[in-house]
This record gives structure tokens, C-alpha cells and sequence, in this order.
């Protein structure tokens, strides 16, 4: 009993937690966000399908509806529920006119009042043959009805309007002077009305209906709704337009809104009004008429919309065709769509690398005003700064992470207009501290170039006439004013006052660091690409046609030797377009140009040690040359482009050296240049041997962006930020260089420094391989350590097909050879260097060592088989020997070169034992002597062919018995 009542307890308390749970959950989630409070026009159920020609709203809760077949719904819980009220009726009820919650008036064919919220309509009795369609109460006294009235004795309807001051107890009548039918009736008191009628009749009374006066709008349009705030103001529609009056009629103006027929409208103040119509058509205006603002009703349908009632300028229903309910809470205003993302690229991510947030709804950029207000980006809680935001559109939000951020995940996500997407997670991983790192640019421009002037003092230039500058190694950029919009495309540094910056028609100088820049040139049609300083003093500049147009003869040269004081013109509109100088001491330069930078088929390379006063070419002339490098008069490094279909945009790079002036060049294969693909790139040349080029192209490429640096003139490539940022890595535009060790980088949205020679990492490591012989294609693992992405695995001079790998791993196949015996050594070669070699041995042999099963019936039809051994070799063929006697086998499958499957065909064949032999395509055979038996189906010799002679005569039943007999004979024999 104890035990029962300890269970029937925790029973009692695991309920009540549960209870308790589910009531404690709304306040555990909170309050619902923005994205869940209805917005716009949005609908509400009517429980019904008919028509619905009027709506009426006493306040925020409480409104009315009337329509089709007698329709009256109510709803006191601002539309949540509507409930139908019984009218008595089954005409269209078109008027409908509320005074408080307790009382309203109804009007079609029919007068209906209730004065106790619904819960009972009567119909009033306007004595016979009056028909009333429009009701309009000023109060729960003063009540206005227009309608028909039949004349009998006329056969014809006389237009009517009736008032009553007692809340419907007696009514006075009073005849129209027209004869057209009525549209609308208003009323502000028990002296001043309206009755708008068809063919752009407007009545008008001010002494209670004796007298209607007729008002014209100078247009005869036809008003099918009014709606009067006093008895000067007055809107109404016609058509697509809106009229209004301020002064009790007698002048009219109106605003068209485009496509559309209005039915109704409704002022809440002289400057707020809504009108609504056909096929969805809502506008609303804030100005009093002056303007519309079309809304957009979250109506799939886009039904007719007849009544419209605002209690406010926030608060509105409409009532419309096929049982149709509107309603706003905010103005109706559409509802923003909510932002998402639907991805966050890169997930794992370093402080100051970019990101890109993919999705919908970000909406346009507006104004750096507006961010941080209207719209945002947030990692957790934080908010992205603005200088950290690199592109803002609909579908993407690029930025750069903020540095200073700890490891660890992060959750990213993006606010519009009080609207916050789902979040994303990133891996914010710890920032390098060797080799490039990452340093803040401090602006959101792309950066286009970089000069440094001694360890501690570099400038970077960009975008949007961007210039920045450090003076503390990169720890702190600071930006400048240049002056201009222009793109900066080159900028160099003399020394830490004196610079110079170039790009789209335009050339600067500074010679107080920064503080003031001063144009020295900016001549139209002509870009400067590329600039080279020897000192304060002497510098030069080339440059040529705009990009991506190549207009001959635009190409120049020119140098100062005073400060810009004096220009020396030494080459003057050349075929070729110049996009490299460089500087070699002394008074020697290279320079060199093309027809374009990535596309053209020809250029120049030209080289002078007088200062310039004679410019010599010396080099290929069949390729676009783009960069030079140059550290003295003999040593100078050049990279082009040329046409070739082989390669990514049918462009191969080019990359060769010179050592003797450029009376010969030495070309780089893509080996040396560890692939590296190189448009738009720089460049910089310390020494013969040391070189460090900015990698930016293309991702068909091998290697597409980031920075190389060789230290034997080229022969060897290192990729240098493989070791601290992986890959895809960052791109790379332009690279200076004060020493060996220090180092800037720009390229794009990124500013990388170095001050240890861009460290690249410890070199690849092989402790041992498997198997160590085979022949070709052989699955071989190698297992060590370094082994990182975008390795080559050769066996002697031959690359490997490398089937996956890790940083400790590499599975790979041994490729062919033109021996059948060598031993070769097996290296790992990465960016950061080749490893130690081991040696794998091919020659192991053709073998054949087993095949399961290893023996099959001679009454078998087909026995399915599986070879193993080595050396198989696609395209191998396998067959069973017994002397003269062969069974070939059918669909051999080399699964690997240690594994064939096939299919043996058995029936009839001779018993015994046979050979199982494989030959390979290239004719070589091996065998397994003895390897399979063909059992007979009745023993051994003259049996065997006694039952298949048997078979083939159809007396296989009789045989078949035969041996039945035999083998129980022989189990008795042996029993």
C-alpha cells in the first residue's frame, strides 16, 4: 500500500510540473516578436461567402457588417470573431449606419433598426411602396433615409429622402428635384446633408431638406460614395478619382490614382482618408488628397471591395465581394517581409576575413545615417560598425568580421525595420600570429594598391578616391581626405612625408604625409596604372587608355626629377597602354604594357639606364604584359597573359626572369609557378633571388588569389597563406615590400602585413607508404604529417591520382610508368615545400592467387566467381585451362588490380581440374596452376557421359533416377 501511494504521488507531482510547464510557457518565450503582430491589410474571417456592402465601426472592438440576403454580422472583439445576426430579411442590405454599440440603422428595399447591439433588428414601417436603400443617423435622434418612392398613378419612382428627430417614431418626407437614381446619402446634423445621384447629380440641403440646392464638379462625373467630416469638408469618389471639397461644395478638386474604379472611401481627418474599390484596389492618403499611396491587401484573390470604415488612422475594415473582410491595426501598411538567411559563407571565419550572409528581404542600402536605426547586422547581440559593412543588398551582406573578437561560435544576423532574421552560427577561429596577418583597413572600399616607405609607414588607396595610412607598422589606419571620387589605382611612397597616388584621370602628391593631397594632374581619357619613386624628388608614372577599352596610342611615360615641379614626357601616346613601372636604382626602370590587360596579343617590354632619355624594348612582344619587377638594371622578373584556350577564360599567365638586361628570358612552367594564376596582380623584387607576387584571378584556376614569395629567383613558389587562412583564401591585388621578413598586401577588402617573410609553414612529412610495390594504379597510402591542401603526390616524375587526404593521410594511386620493373621515389609536395622521399617499387608481379569458390558442378549453368591477386589491370580477361579443354569466362569485371569478378558457364563441361589464367590488355598472363574443379554430376568417367549423353536425348528424368539409386547405394555401402 506504501508503494502504491509513493507512485500515485509522483504521479500527482509529474502532472502537476507538466501543468505548470505549459502555463508558465507564454511568459518563459516572452511576448511575440514584431514578425507575429498582424501588419497591413489582413483578412478576417466572416463565416460567410456572400457579398458584404457596408461596414460601420463604433471603436478599436466593436464594428458592424451588412450585405447580400440580409447579411448582418458583428464582431466586439476588433474581427477575431464575427457573429451573424438574425436581420428578418433577405434583401441586399447596401447602407449601413452605426451610432454607438447599442444602436444602428440597416437600409435595402427595407429600414432596420436595433438599439440593443443586434441581439434583435425591427423593421420600421416608411409606409408603402417606399423603398429604402441609404440610412444615415447622426445621432441615436436625428436619422436620414433616401430611397425609392413608387408613384402609382405616374408609374414611375420619385425620389425620396426622409428624416426623422425622434429616433424613428415619425418621419417627414421630402422629394427630390431629380429623377436619377440614388448613389450615397450623408449627413453631419438635422439641417446639412448630401445625396449623391447618377449622371454626376449632387444634391445639397442646409434647412433640414426643404430646399436641395444642385452642385456641380465641373467634370459631370457620377459619385458612388461620399463621406462628409463637416459641413464645409467632403470626399467622395468617381471612377480612379477622388474628389474633395473644402468649402460645403461649391468648388471641387480631385487626384487621379491610376488604373482602378473606386467604390468607397472614408476620412478619419482633412488629411487622412482611405478609398478602396475593384480588383484589391486600396489607397490611402496622409496629405489630404494631395497624394495616394496604393496598400496591398493580403487578398490572394483580389476581390471587389464595397465599404470601408476607419475608426482611426491606424484602425480599418473593409467589406467586400464573396464574403471578404479586411482589417489594419497600422495604418495599412504592408507588412515588411521579414528578413532570412539562408546561408553564411564562410562558417569558419578569422577576425578581419569576410563574410557574405546569403538570404531574402534585406532590403536596399538607404543611408550610413540609417544603419545602426532602419537597418543592421548583429553578431550575437553586438552590431556590426558600418565601416566593417562592405556590401548591402536584397539577397547579400558582405562584412568583415570586427577584429578583436574571442574563438568560439557566433551568431549572426540581420535587422530591418524592427524585423530580425533567423540567426546563423559562424566559427570565429584565433588569429593567426605568424606569417600574413590580417590587419583593419578601418574603411569599406576596396584597396587597389599599397606602398610602404620604411617598416612603420605605409599607404594603401582604393575606391571612391580612398586613401589610408599607417605610421605605427599597420596597427592603426588612418583615412585621407584625397580630394577626389575617382578610383586610386597606384599609389608610392617616397618616404614618410612624401607620396604619390594615381588612378581614373587623375595624379596626386603629398608631401606632408597626408595631411593635404594636391593634384597634379587629371587629364581626361588618360588612367594612370602604375607609379615608381626613387626618392622625394624623382619619380615615374605610366599609364594609358581606361579600362576594359583599348584605344591605341594613348600609352605614356613620364618622370619628374623636381617634385612634379617639371615633367619630363618620354613616351607620349604609345600603341600600348603602360600598367607596370618599376624603379631599378639609380637611373634605371622597366616598364610594361599591351594591347589589354588580360585579352590582348601583343605588347612591349621596354628597359632604360639613362634616366629615360632612350627607352629600350627587351623582351617577347606576342602577350600582354601587365607587371615588371625589377631590383638593378640586369634583374627584373615580368608577368603577361596570352591567349589559349587550354586555360581558365582562354587566357594562360606568363611568368618569366631575366638576369641579363632582357637580352634573355627565362620562362616559368606552371610546375615552378606552383599554378598560380596572376591578372591584375603585383609585384616586388628585393633581389635576383628574392621576389613576392600578389595572386588575384580566377577559382577555375588552381591557385586564384593570395601571395606567393620565391627565394631562388623563381625556380620555387611558396604559397603563403595556405599555413594561416586555408583555402579559398584571400585575394591579393598588389604586394610592397621593405625587407625580406616586413611586408603589406592588398587586395580588395583586405590589408594583410608580414614581418616575418610571410611565414608559410613547416614542409611536408612522409614516415612511411603502403603497400611499398605494385604496378600501376595501385591504391597506395601514404602516411605522415603537413600533407595539406592543394598537394601534388609523384611517383618519380609522374603526379598521382590522390583519391582523398588528410593533414596526416593521402590515399592515392600509383600512376603508370613505361617499366615493368623500377623502383622510384615517392614525394609530397605542398606550398610550403616537397617532402623527404620514400620509394615504392614497381614489378611486384602479375599474380593470380585464389579464386572462391574453387570449384562448380558440370551441371552448373553459370557460377559466379571472384579473383584475387595483383597486377589486374582494366580490360583483363579470365579462362579456365585443362589441356585442349577452355571455359572462357563471361563479363570479367576488374574491380581492382587485386580483385576480378566473372561469371563461369559450367554445364557440360569436362571434369577435372584446371588452370584459372587472367590476361591483361597489354598481353602479359598469369595463372593459378590447379586452381578450380569441375565436379561431375555422377562421379568420375564413363557415368558422367553416360547422364549428359542422357540429357541431351531427353532421358534426363530416367538418369536422374539412375543416380538417385547410385547414391543410395553408396550411403548404405558406406553405412
Amino acid at each position: 500500500m506504501m508503494l502504491r501511494a509513493r507512485r500515485d504521488s509522483l504521479s500527482v507531482f509529474l502532472a502537476s510540473a507538466v501543468l505548470l510547464f505549459f502555463l508558465l510557457l507564454p511568459a518563459i518565450s516572452g511576448p511575440p516578436s514584431l514578425a507575429e503582430e498582424p501588419r497591413g491589410w489582413y483578412p478576417q474571417d466572416s463565416g460567410t461567402s456572400v457579398h458584404l456592402m457596408a461596414v460601420e465601426a463604433v471603436d478599436e472592438t466593436n464594428a458592424w457588417i451588412t450585405g447580400y440576403n440580409g447579411t448582418i454580422l458583428k464582431t466586439t472583439d476588433g474581427g477575431a470573431t464575427w457573429v451573424a445576426q438574425n436581420s428578418g430579411v433577405t434583401s441586399e442590405l447596401r447602407s449601413l449606419s452605426v451610432v454607438d454599440a447599442s444602436t444602428a440603422w440597416a437600409a435595402g428595399d427595407y429600414l432596420l433598426r436595433t438599439t440593443n447591439g443586434g441581439a434583435t433588428w425591427s423593421k420600421l414601417n416608411l409606409g408603402k411602396n417606399f423603398y429604402a436603400y441609404h440610412v444615415c443617423a447622426v445621432s441615436t435622434s436625428v436619422v436620414w433615409v433616401a430611397g425609392n418612392y413608387w408613384v402609382e398613378s405616374k408609374g414611375d419612382y420619385q425620389r425620396q429622402v426622409r428624416k426623422s428627430i425622434n429616433g424613428g417614431v415619425s418621419w417627414t418626407t421630402y422629394v427630390l428635384p431629380t429623377t436619377e437614381p440614388i448613389n450615397d446619402l450623408c449627413a453631419v446634423d438635422a439641417s446639412t446633408a448630401w445625396v449623391a445621384c447618377m449622371d454626376g447629380v449632387i444634391l445639397k440641403t442646409t434647412n433640414g431638406g426643404s430646399v436641395w440646392n444642385k452642385l456641380s464638379t465641373e467634370t459631370g462625373d457620377t459619385f458612388t460614395d461620399m463621406d462628409v467630416l463637416n459641413a464645409d469638408t467632403v470626399f467622395a469618389v468617381s471612377g480612379n478619382r477622388v474628389y474633395r471639397t473644402w468649402d460645403g461644395g461649391m468648388y471641387w478638386n480631385f487626384s487621379e490614382i491610376g488604373l482602378g474604379y473606386l467604390r468607397a472611401v472614408e476620412a478619419v481627418s482633412p488629411s487622412t482618408i482611405w478609398a478602396a474599390g475593384d480588383n484589391g484596389l486600396i489607397v490611402k492618403s496622409t496629405d489630404g488628397g494631395g497624394t495616394w499611396t496604393r496598400q496591398q491587401p493580403q487578398d490572394t484573390n483580389l476581390r471587389n471591395y464595397y465599404g470601408i470604415s476607419a475608426v482611426n488612422a491606424d484602425v480599418a475594415w473593409i467589406a467586400g465581394s464573396d464574403g471578404k473582410i479586411l482589417h489594419t491595426v497600422n495604418g495599412g501598411v504592408e507588412p515588411p517581409p521579414v528578413p532570412e538567411i539562408t546561408h553564411v559563407q564562410p562558417y569558419t571565419v578569422y577576425p578581419l576575413s569576410l563574410v557574405s550572409v546569403y538570404g531574402n528581404n534585406f532590403g536596399p542600402f538607404t543611408s550610413p545615417e540609417d544603419y545602426g536605426k532602419n537597418f543592421y547586422l548583429s553578431l550575437d547581440s553586438e552590431t556590426v560598425p558600418f565601416s566593417n559593412i562592405l556590401k548591402w543588398e536584397d539577397d547579400e551582406v558582405d562584412f568583415r568580421v570586427p577584429s578583436g573578437l574571442p574563438p568560439g561560435p557566433v551568431e549572426v544576423s540581420v535587422t530591418v525595420n524592427g524585423f530580425s532574421s533567423n540567426r546563423e552560427s559562424i566559427i570565429v577561429l584565433e588569429a593567426p600570429t605568424k606569417g600574413w596577418r590580417l590587419q583593419d583597413p578601418g574603411v569599406n572600399m576596396p584597396l587597389f594598391s599599397v606602398s610602404a616607405a620604411d617598416a612603420d609607414t605605409a599607404w594603401a588607396v582604393g575606391y571612391n578616391g580612398t586613401i589610408i595610412k599607417t605610421a605605427d607598422g599597420g596597427n592603426t589606419w588612418t583615412p585621407q581626405n584625397s580630394g577626389t571620387t575617382k578610383a586610386l589605382l597606384a599609389v608610392s611612397a617616397a618616404s614618410p612625408r612624401v607620396a604619390w597616388a594615381g588612378g581614373e584621370e587623375v595624379l596626386l602628391l603629398t608631401v606632408d604625409g597626408g595631411e593635404s593631397w594636391h593634384t597634379v594632374s587629371a587629364e581626361p581619357g588618360y588612367y594612370v596604372y602604375d607609379i615608381a619613386s626613387v626618392d622625394e624628388q624623382n619619380c615615374w608614372v605610366v599609364g594609358g587608355a581606361p579600362l576594359p577599352q583599348y584605344m591605341p596610342g594613348r600609352g605614356f611615360i613620364l618622370r619628374t626629377r623636381d617634385g612634379a615641379r617639371k615633367w619630363e614626357l618620354q613616351v607620349v601616346n604609345h600603341t600600348y597602354t603602360f600598367y607596370s613601372i618599376s624603379a631599378a636604382g639609380g637611373d634605371a626602370a622597366w616598364a610594361a604594357g599591351g594591347e589589354m590587360m588580360l585579352y590582348g596579343t601583343s605588347g612591349i617590354i621596354l628597359r632604360t639606364t639613362d634616366g629615360g632619355t632612350t627607352w629600350t624594348p627587351c623582351g617577347s612582344t606576342d602577350r600582354s604584359w601587365w607587371r615588371i619587377a625589377a631590383c638593378d638594371a640586369s634583374n627584373a622578373m615580368a608577368w603577361g597573359t596570352v591567349r589559349d584556350g587550354n586555360y581558365p577564360f582562354g587566357i594562360r599567365p606568363d611568368c618569366r626572369r631575366t638576369r641579363d638586361g632582357g637580352a634573355t628570358w627565362t620562362v616559368f612552367s606552371d610546375l615552378q609557378m606552383a599554378r598560380i594564376y596572376l591578372p591584375y596582380s603585383g609585384a616586388e623584387m628585393l633581389d635576383p633571388q628574392t621576389v613576392w607576387m600578389a595572386a588575384s584571378g580566377t577559382s577555375a584556376w588552381s591557385r586564384d588569389a593570395g601571395i606567393a614569395k620565391t627565394v631562388d629567383g623563381g625556380a620555387s613558389w611558396s604559397y603563403q597563406l595556405d599555413e594561416n587562412y586555408g583555402y579559398p583564401t584571400i585575394p591579393a591585388i598588389d604586394v610592397s615590400a621593405v625587407d625580406r621578413d616586413t611586408a603589406w598586401a592588398v587586395g580588395g577588402y583586405y590589408l594583410l602585413h608580414t614581418t616575418d617573410g610571410g611565414y608559410a609553414g613547416p614542409a611536408p612529412v612522409i614516415d612511411s607508404i603502403s603497400p611499398t610495390s605494385g604496378g600501376a594504379y595501385e591504391v597506395v597510402t601514404v602516411e605522415g604529417s603537413n600533407f595539406r591542401e592543394r598537394l601534388t603526390v609523384l611517383f618519380g616524375d609522374k603526379p598521382a591520382s590522390v583519391e582523398s587526404w588528410t593533414d596526416t593521410r593521402i590515399v592515392c594511386r600509383a600512376p603508370e610508368t613505361g617499366a615493368s620493373d623500377l623502383r622510384v621515389p615517392v614525394t609530397v609536395t605542398t606550398p610550403n615545400g616537397t617532402s623527404n622521399p620514400a620509394h615504392f617499387s614497381y614489378g611486384r608481379g602479375f599474380t593470380v592467387l585464389s579464386i572462391e569458390p574453387n570449384q562448380g558442378s558440370q551441371l552448373s549453368f553459370q557460377v559466379t566467381a571472384s579473383i584475387r591477386g595483383t597486377g589486374f589491370l582494366p580490360g583483363a580477361t579470365v579462362r579456365l585451362e585443362k589441356g585442349a579443354a577452355v571455359i572462357d569466362a563471361i563479363g570479367a569485371n576488374v574491380v581492382s588490380m587485386e580483385r576480378i569478378d566473372c561469371v563461369l558457364p559450367l554445364w557440360g563441361a569436362e571434369p577435372g581440374t584446371y588452370d584459372v589464367a587472367v590476361k591483361n590488355p597489354d598481353g602479359s598472363e598469369a595463372r593459378l596452376a590447379g586452381g578450380f574443379t569441375v565436379t561431375s554430376a555422377c562421379g568420375q568417367g564413363g557415368g558422367a557421359a553416360a547422364l549428359l549423353a542422357g540429357a541431351s536425348l531427353g532421358l534426363l528424368s530416367l538418369a536422374g533416377s539412375r543416380c538417385r539409386r547410385r547414391r543410395k547405394n553408396r550411403r548404405r555401402a558406406t553405412g
